[in-house]
């Protein structure tokens, strides 16, 4: 189902780019480790 998640992500990450932003910046300096 690779096609489906690629339309729900196209369809999701322009409503909710910001919050998603967010939640990156906040993993990746949560957990510089895994780097």
């Amino acid at each position: 189902m690779p096609v489906f998640f690629f339309l729900l992500f196209k369809i999701y990450i322009p409503l909710t780019g910001t919050e998603l932003l967010a939640l990156n910046r906040k993993i990746f300096y949560n957990t510089p480790q895994l780097l």
